[in-house]
């Protein structure tokens, strides 16, 4: 009786092992342009909740854009817009990232809307503006933040990465 509970304690502490290496190997890692993603989808995320504190978290102390805009002037103009707004729409499209030299550009389309984005975007939605976006990001304190962004409206549908056809 006592020889096979130690083979079953065997057996039992091989396959936990094995288990344990199958998803090891099926874990694939993150690659900081995932890292960078997920911090611009996670900003978004906190622009759609209007949660001013957690859009925040994503942007660097030292944020300064090319419209001379500074962190604390990003923080009152979304604090109005916030206020001003039942809702606030954002959708993002695929988001390209470069690394370079401990800096990361995040380029990407957006839809913003007046009110809670719908799962669909028409193009003569109201109220409705269109970007082309980059934003800057670098690694701080462990953890990308954006350091800047500039945009550009989109005026044609011929300029969209996506077709509504």
């Amino acid at each position: 009786m006592r020889r096979s509970w130690k083979v079953v304690v065997i057996v039992a502490v091989i396959a936990v092992i094995g288990v344990a290496i199958g998803f090891s190997r099926c874990q694939t890692a993150i690659s900081e342009e995932d890292y960078v993603r997920i911090t611009v989808q996670s900003a978004a995320q906190a622009v759609r909740e209007k949660d001013l504190g957690r859009f925040l978290d994503h942007i660097h102390p030292d944020y300064h854009d090319a419209a001379g805009t500074s962190r604390d002037s990003l923080r009152a103009l979304l604090w109005r817009e916030f206020r001003a707004r039942q809702g606030i729409g954002l959708v993002l499209l695929p988001i390209d990232v470069q690394i370079a030299s401990g800096e990361a550009i995040a380029s990407f389309q957006c839809a913003i809307l007046a009110e809670s984005a719908p799962m669909v975007v028409p193009l003569e939605m109201p109220n409705t503006e269109f970007w082309d976006m980059t934003l800057t990001l670098i690694k701080h304190d462990g953890v990308w933040k954006i350091t800047s962004q500039e945009h550009r409206t989109i005026r044609e549908p011929s300029e969209l990465f996506f077709n509504f056809d």
